[in-house]
């Protein structure tokens, strides 16, 4: 049985509100992401709200969605 499932690269947290901006999240104060990031998980914070917060047709997030 072979994994189909991609492997994602680790990304601290720098690299993650990187990856965020570059999906069109404001980030105003990254010292206050860096530690939603730490408290919360990426997944538990990103991943849990990005359906309301996604435009599905570009996979970026709603013009002025801020954390």
């Amino acid at each position: 049985m072979t994994n189909n499932l991609q492997k994602k690269p680790f990304l601290d947290y720098q690299a993650q509100i990187k990856y965020l901006k570059q999906k069109k999240l404001v980030i105003n104060d990254e010292t206050s992401a860096t530690t939603a990031l730490e408290k919360a998980n990426y997944y538990g914070l990103i991943i849990g709200y990005k359906d309301i917060f996604k435009d599905p047709a570009t996979n970026s997030f709603y013009p002025g969605t801020t954390v």
